[in-house]
Formats: structure tokens, C-alpha cells, sequence
């Protein structure tokens, strides 16, 4: 066990024990107010050799919390709350805490990166989306130099030279995606290096030069993950790739029948005559019949240099068919090129491809040009790489119901801190309509009649598809409304912001905006707060309870409510015979009663475990590959 994690390992908190720490730290508060700036700096530094010297962190907490709570308050004019030292306790050593959204992560992340800022190894505050790195750098930024405490941002587009320097402060803010990629390539760096050692590096050393790495990152010390849940569950089913370029270019051209000729077969093929699918894994048990049109056109094709057994480029063909939509999981961009849209964050991501010939077989789908193959040449789950760290906490709104994950695949208890005020919030009863069209309509009327009231309406969808046909329906109302989806993410912040605004409507995507700040003014508050209308269920519980949050915050009033129908993609995906079933017990009306909405949490339910197997499987198949590597 190494030296950090030994100190903080035996130290996981009960709820009792974060109120006596607390209570001490306020305690302390008067003697910090008496103390100079100069002062204060020198506590902080008798506080970083006293943990450099191997006492325990959890033994200086409550100091130095209450030196960070004093310079904040002088440095930027914010004192945090209780609830906030509570949460940041936690983190100290080694939790994931659930803190309601709204109740001020930013200032709460500042407490245990002050802390194990100290230590020497690094701290690295990992957030959910560039915009948040970079806010939170700039707002916290003040506090840590004043500490003596070097910070730095890490951009995924900064230079090496960058980076590293950003890697080298006490404390280092960056985006998820942004830390994991950077230890790949390290990885390939260090691999290179190895391999050129005798030739090149051996001639530096006998020129008595320094022989050098180039790595950027020093350690994995401690990690504090913002919305940890989404990072460590939601998106851990994509493993994080680096690829290089295939070296078959000059075939490309050629090559692209293969891809097109595979989805024309693939649309032709029908489920449950040709093909059975496993699970929702997306894997197939073909059948004698869909077999044989397999062969029969592979038979035809005049294409070689495939990098693939015919059979699975038609798998892929079925899934572009059925899993993956245009203006959901992709779009077509200015330049004709398709665009990766992040599931849970409606983000886009240019730089990114899927991988195995999906990509290309995608493009082929839209009628796109089909771009080569890009070879894998380094890969990492998400679960693996942030299990490295020798601390390892996180902070979320909503960790409840996955208290068992977290502690089985990455050992982290989960600390529920109570919220500062109590909650306003109302949820209405949600409605289940029988299709789409029944469902907008519905939609369109609740909007109508509490936009009359001037209360501020966020209204969240899934898709880019379904916030640009509600905003077609609102423009045929004649209702004014800013749309925010990945097609205007550089206005993210600034779109969000303005959301609680007296009779304003928004219409976002998915958790878009998650973590900017909605300011809701006084006199809409007597009005009601902000309500949010969610336009479809979503595949995790946690998701959802994600954008409920947007509303209500710090105790002021908000209210919310689901609209569902049986042609949503929960069962769509997942169910459709149960969709249909019903749509057949509506009696020809538009909405359905209130009771069968059960099959939705039902539903809901086995769609999670689905994918907590699938997460685990990925995590075992990680491991498994590492230690065959170990073993060559």
C-alpha cells in the first residue's frame, strides 16, 4: 500500500463524524479572522510540512479548513457553508459525497485540493466539460496562490510543453477525457522510449547528455471527479481510445463499396427472420436463413482487403441501422462530416470516430464521403484508468441507487450530506401519452398555459432531433425561445444562465448546461421558480433526477414534470412488444392512466443492470489485457 493511500484508507467518514469536524472547524474560526494574510500563509506552509513529514490529513482538516474558509472570504468574498465543509471532508478522504445540485461544488472542490495540494504529489480536479475547468481554474485560481499552492489547467489542445507545465502545479484542473488521454499517451511515449534505448538514447548518454521521457503527468496521487457518476458509470461504457491512421490509404477509395454494400444488405435484413439479437449488448445469433444471404452477397463483392470477416461489417451495418440516429448519437456538420454527439452531455466531438468500421459504415448510411479506418494504438477504461489514483473521491447530486457500484468497482463509499435549506421542489404526477404526436401536443399546451403565468420554462429532450421539433412547434405558436443543443454549444453557459428569467423558455438537450449556474430572480420565484418539462425518460433513474435538479436549488421554489408515451425510445430500444401492448390498452385515447406508468420504472430498472454488466465485463476484459501485456 503506498504512503498516501495508507494515510487515508482507514479514515471513511460516517455522517456523525463530519458534523463533529465541522463543529470544530467554526470553533476555529474566530482565531483565523484575527490572522494577517502573511500569517495565514505562514499556517499554511507549518501545515504542508507537517503532511510532507508523514502526519495524517485527517488530523490537520479542521485547520486547515478553516484557514481556506478565512482567505476565500478575503480573496474572493465567499465563506462556505456547513454543508460545504461537510462535503469537503468527505472528499479529504476518499468519498463520494451526494450534495444536492445548486449547493456550491465549486467552492467545495477548493477545500480538498488546498489539502492535498500539500502534499507534493499532485492534486487533479476533474470536471465533466471544458467550460467548468475553465471556470472553475480562473474562480479558485486566487485562492490557491494566495495559499502558496500552484494550480494549473490542462486543455486537451494546449502543446505538450503546456501540459506538462500544468501537470507539474500542486493542483490541476482539466476535463475528464482530457486526463485519460494524456496517461495513454504517456504510455506510448514511455513505450517508445524503451524501445529506442539502445540506439538513440544510448548515444545521448555516451555524449553525456540527460536522457528524458517526455511524459507529461508525474502521478495519480488524488482525483476529485466532479459529477462523478457520470464519468465513473454513465460514460464508463466507452473505453477511451487513441488511434493512428490506417496505412492502407491508397485502398481507400476502393474500399469504400465494402462499407456501402454492407449497410444496403444490412437495411434488408429483418430481426427475428435473419438475425436474433442476444441482448442489448448489441450481439447476434444469425439464423440458417440470414447465414446464407450473407454468403450469397459476399459472394458477389468484388472487394479485397478486408480487415474484418465479412459477417461482422454486416453486424455493424445492423447496428448503425437500429441503434445509432442522426441528431441523437451524430450529426452532419457544415463540411458534410459526420460528428459524434456525446449520449449523456449532448456534446459534440469532432475528433472523435467509433471504431471496428462503424464509422464508415455510418457514413455510408448518410451518403457522406467514407473516410479510412483508424487503427487503435492505445486504449483504457474509464473504470481502470481512475482506479490508478491512490485517493479517489467525487461529488454528485445524484449517487443514490449507485451506492453498490461504486463501492464494488472502484471501493468508494457513498456520504449523503443533507441540504443547506429544505427543499421547495414540487414534481407533478408524470403523464403517459400513447404516441409522439399525442405527446407534443400535450406538451404544447402545458407550455402555453404557464408561460401565460410569465413562470420560467426549461424544457429538456433527449435528442438534437426532438428540442429542434419543439422548437418548430413553439415557433408555429409564435413563442419565443433560445434553443440550446450541440449545435450551439459555444453559447452553453450564456443560453443557461438566462433560463430563469421571467417568461423565458429554453429548449436543451439532455443535461446541457450541467454545471452553469441558472439564476432565478425574486420576483419569479414568487411566481413559482423555474419548472422544468422533460420531454422523455431517460435510460438511467439517475439521469433524469439530473435534470429535475436544474429547478428548485438552495431551497427557493421550482417544480417539474415527465411527459412519456409508449412510442418513446425506452421501449423503442428496449421493449417494443411492451410498447405496443400498451398502446392497445388505450382505447383509443390519447393518454393512458396514470398507473401503468410502473412499466417505465420497470423498465428503467432492468435497462440499468443491463448496463452494469456490460460496465463490468469492460472492467474484467481491461484487467485481463493487462496482464496478458504484463505477461509478453
Amino acid at each position: 500500500m503506498n504512503w498516501l493511500s495508507s494515510k487515508i484508507k482507514s479514515h471513511r467518514c460516517s455522517l456523525s463524524r463530519l458534523t463533529k469536524k465541522v463543529a470544530h472547524i467554526n470553533e476555529l474560526e474566530p482565531w483565523a479572522e484575527k490572522l494577517s494574510l502573511q500569517e495565514i500563509r505562514e499556517e499554511f506552509q507549518i501545515l504542508r510540512n507537517k503532511i510532507r513529514s508523514g502526519i495524517p490529513l485527517e488530523t490537520l482538516i479542521e485547520k486547515a479548513f478553516a484557514l481556506v474558509r478565512e482567505l476565500s472570504k478575503r480573496t474572493i468574498g465567499k465563506r462556505h457553508y456547513d454543508v460545504q465543509l461537510m462535503s469537503g471532508i468527505g472528499l479529504v478522504l476518499g468519498n463520494v459525497v451526494e450534495m444536492a445540485a445548486g449547493e456550491g461544488k465549486t467552492m467545495v472542490a477548493l477545500l480538498p485540493g488546498c489539502m492535498h495540494g500539500l502534499t507534493g504529489k499532485g492534486a487533479h480536479i476533474v470536471t465533466v466539460n471544458r467550460y467548468l475547468a475553465q471556470r472553475d481554474f480562473e474562480l479558485m485560481g486566487p485562492v490557491y496562490r494566495e495559499l502558496g499552492i500552484s494550480v494549473g489547467l490542462v486543455k486537451e489542445d494546449d502543446t505538450p510543453d503546456k501540459k506538462a507545465i500544468a501537470y507539474q502545479s500542486d493542483v490541476t484542473y482539466g476535463v475528464s477525457y482530457a486526463f485519460g488521454f494524456d496517461y495513454l499517451r504517456d504510455q506510448l511515449q514511455l513505450l517508445e522510449h524503451s524501445q529506442n534505448f539502445l540506439g538513440y538514447n544510448l548515444l545521448k548518454i555516451l555524449e553525456g547528455k540527460p536522457v528524458t521521457s517526455n511524459v507529461l503527468q508525474r502521478g495519480h496521487a488524488y482525483a476529485l471527479v466532479d459529477e462523478v457518476d457520470s464519468i465513473l458509470i454513465d460514460e464508463a461504457r466507452t473505453p477511451l481510445i487513441i488511434s493512428g491512421q490506417s496505412k492502407d490509404s491508397d485502398k481507400l477509395v476502393h474500399n469504400a463499396k465494402m462499407y456501402e454494400e454492407a449497410y444496403r444488405l444490412a437495411e434488408k435484413l429483418q430481426q427475428g427472420e435473419d438475425y436474433f439479437l442476444e441482448d442489448q449488448n448489441k450481439n447476434f445469433q444469425w439464423t440458417q436463413k440470414g447465414q446464407e444471404k450473407v454468403n450469397i452477397h459476399l459472394a458477389t463483392l468484388r472487394c479485397d482487403g478486408m480487415k474484418r470477416p465479412w459477417i461482422q461489417y454486416v453486424e455493424q451495418g445492423i447496428r448503425a441501422k437500429l441503434f445509432y440516429r442522426r441528431d441523437k448519437d451524430y450529426l452532419i456538420d457544415s463540411e458534410n462530416k459526420i460528428v459524434i454527439v456525446d449520449e449523456f452531455t449532448g456534446r459534440r466531438f469532432a475528433d472523435r470516430t467509433w471504431g471496428e468500421g462503424l464509422h464508415q459504415i455510418i457514413q455510408a448510411k448518410e451518403g457522406v464521403a467514407i473516410t479510412e479506418e483508424h487503427r487503435s494504438v492505445a486504449r483504457i477504461t474509464r473504470q481502470r484508468y481512475f482506479k490508478m489514483y491512490e485517493v479517489l473521491s467525487g461529488m454528485t447530486g445524484t449517487a443514490s441507487g449507485a451506492e453498490r457500484e461504486f463501492s464494488e468497482i472502484y471501493d468508494l463509499p457513498v456520504v449523503h450530506v443533507p441540504l443547506r435549506k429544505p427543499s421547495q421542489r414540487k414534481v407533478f404526477p408524470p403523464r403517459l401519452l400513447v404516441s409522439w404526436e399525442a405527446k407534443w401536443k400535450a406538451i404544447e399546451e402545458e407550455i402555453a398555459r404557464i408561460h401565460k403565468t410569465g413562470q420560467p420554462i426549461l424544457v429538456g429532450t433527449r435528442t438534437i432531433q426532438q428540442s429542434e421539433e419543439c422548437a418548430q412547434r413553439l415557433k408555429n405558436l409564435n413563442l419565443e425561445f433560445q434553443l440550446l443543443n450541440a449545435k450551439q454549444d459555444s453559447e452553453e453557459a450564456q443560453i443557461i444562465s438566462q433560463a430563469g428569467e421571467e417568461g423565458k423558455i429554453t429548449i436543451a438537450t439532455n443535461m446541457a448546461g450541467r454545471g452553469a449556474d441558472i439564476h432565478i430572480p425574486p420576483d419569479v420565484l414568487n411566481k413559482g421558480g423555474l419548472h422544468v418539462i422533460a420531454v422523455e425518460r431517460h435510460e438511467s433513474q439517475r439521469i433524469d433526477n439530473q435534470l429535475i435538479g436544474r429547478c428548485a436549488r438552495q431551497g427557493n421554489p421550482g417544480s417539474a414534470q415527465f411527459f412519456t408515451s409508449c412510442e418513446d425510445m425506452l421501449f423503442d430500444l428496449y421493449d417494443p412488444k411492451l410498447g405496443k401492448k400498451l398502446i392497445s390498452l388505450s382505447e383509443n385515447k390519447n393518454e393512458l392512466d396514470p398507473s401503468y406508468y410502473k412499466h417505465f420504472d420497470r423498465l428503467q430498472e432492468k435497462v440499468e443492470k443491463e448496463h452494469l454488466s456490460i460496465r463490468k465485463k469492460m472492467l474484467y476484459y481491461d484487467n485481463w489485457l493487462e496482464k496478458l501485456m504484463e505477461s509478453l
